[in-house]
């Protein structure tokens, strides 16, 4: 059973309407296929690297003019576009131990990251992640989920995230989670739209029409 927790509506001026819903979060059916393991972290590389874990995985790194099939660990770096089939699934392993895990259906596009892992931002065109941060990050240390109406960021956690059809969703796992919703026209910030969310949590934004 979910319990509904807050509703509120954000005006956005020359983009719409967008609708904020904040839920307690008990996994159900529909939640299991993106909140199903926590991977295990393999931290035994000098950079980050992007591994298929299912069938048909595409990379088109920053220099590419087409997308190829991921056969084995490949570095990533600033610039990449990962695809998943409907029977594709991805990790990005971070050398902090950090893991991204890409689910099926899904294409992200990475926006920053640094060589060491350590700073990261990263777009969901569609689909979703799980993201698994074990440890506190530092000043200088980010690592960032971007939709096309909100920015996720976290200091050590681990979250899922998804986004479909105009509406974002976060899923809280463990810790805490900060969103900012943001125009998706110019992907600047909306004054006064964050929010926090803990485990067992989940909030979601979506556009509507008056």
């Amino acid at each position: 059973m979910k319990k509904l927790l807050i509703i509120g509506v954000i005006v956005v001026v020359g983009v719409g309407v967008y609708v904020w819903s904040r839920e307690s979060n008990q996994t159900s059916n529909s939640d299991s296929a993106l909140i199903d393991k926590v991977p295990t972290a393999n931290s035994n590389q000098s950079m980050p690297m992007l591994v298929a874990t299912n069938a048909d995985v595409l990379l088109k790194l920053k220099d590419d003019v087409s997308f190829a099939k991921v056969s084995q660990p490949t570095a990533i770096s600033t610039g990449a576009e990962i695809k998943t089939s409907s029977t594709g699934k991805a990790k990005l392993l971070y050398p902090d131990g950090t893991i991204t895990a890409i689910q099926e259906n899904s294409e992200i596009y990475i926006d920053f990251l640094a060589e060491t892992g350590r700073q990261s931002k990263i777009k969901i065109v569609t689909g979703g992640v799980l993201s698994k941060i074990d440890r506190a990050l530092g000043t200088d240390d980010s690592y960032e989920i971007e939709t096309e109406n909100m920015v996720g960021s976290v200091r050590g956690t681990i979250f899922a995230t998804e986004t479909k059809n105009g509406e974002s969703t976060i899923y809280g796992i463990k810790d805490k989670v900060h969103i900012q919703v943001t125009d998706p026209k110019s992907r600047i910030p909306i004054d006064g739209a964050t929010a926090d969310i803990s485990s067992q949590e989940k909030i979601a934004f979506r556009k509507s029409t008056i």
